[in-house]
């Protein structure tokens, strides 16, 4: 029988019979069809802005693009060892290389990793690239996508989680990564802090480090435990660590 109306689905079943809370929950069927409008929002928006969509490879002989462990198969027809992807980007940038100027795909991604509220070992990733352009480019292309898809499902007014608002069409801050964390901690660091101070002061505020990190790996650690859940209303965060960033110009 169904769930009744006063006995409403746990959380466990709701996932593993997403069809049963289809069938009692008109929020959930409108959740579907809001994911279906935002993905044919950002399509639009990158077609308007002259993207080319494309599919790369799934199977992939050698996995890269992200630090993350791959799902292993293997192709029967050619003898060979495969991976799952777990990551678009190197395709997408050989595209680019090729002629392709600016490009992007919506696809399924793989980790075999641990799962939590934020990360599954299957979803789906957005990723878009463009020649002759910077970070710069690339933030503003994120905003109106966003910006767009808002206005697709309702409102450019969101509520911020606080009880308030926050209208996503209003300028949206940069926040340099040494400098949010100086913020938190109460005192500055900078690109020449030593990994030494930084471990101090991980200590002082219980950020738990490996012993192999630099201070990159330390600095990237502390935002995530000190100042990520803080950020609110939306904001690039730039000015990255070198050392954590490889795939980028430095």
């Amino acid at each position: 029988p169904l769930p009744v109306a006063h006995k409403p689905l746990s959380e466990e079943a709701r996932v593993r019979q997403r069809y049963v809370d289809l069938i009692v929950r008109p929020e959930a069927r409108q959740l579907l069809r809001t994911r279906a409008d935002v993905l044919s929002s950002v399509r639009r928006t990158l077609d308007a802005a002259d993207y080319v969509e494309v599919e790369t490879p799934m199977l992939q002989s050698v996995h890269g693009g992200a630090a993350a462990r791959p799902f292993d198969t293997h192709i029967n027809a050619f003898g060979l060892d495969f991976h799952l992807r777990i990551a678009i980007e190197l395709h997408l940038k050989r595209l680019v290389v090729g002629g392709v100027h600016r490009v992007f795909e919506i696809g399924r991604i793989f980790r075999n990793e641990g799962i939590d509220s934020t990360h599954s070992p299957e979803f789906t990733m957005l990723e878009a690239y463009q020649a002759y352009g910077d970070y710069h480019t690339m933030a503003e292309l994120v905003r109106r996508l966003v910006l767009d898809a808002a206005e697709v499902v309702g409102s450019t007014v969101v509520p911020d989680g606080r009880g308030g608002e926050i209208d996503l069409a209003d300028e949206w801050r940069w926040l340099p990564v040494h400098e949010a964390v100086s913020a938190a901690l109460g005192e500055e660091v900078t690109p020449d802090t030593s990994a030494a101070d930084l471990r101090r002061h991980a200590d002082r505020t219980g950020v738990e480090l490996r012993p192999e990190w630099g201070a990159g790996d330390i600095v990237l650690e502390l935002f995530e435990k000190l100042v990520e859940h803080t950020l609110i209303e939306p904001t690039f965060v730039c000015d990255y660590p070198v050392a954590v960033r490889p795939l980028a110009r430095a």
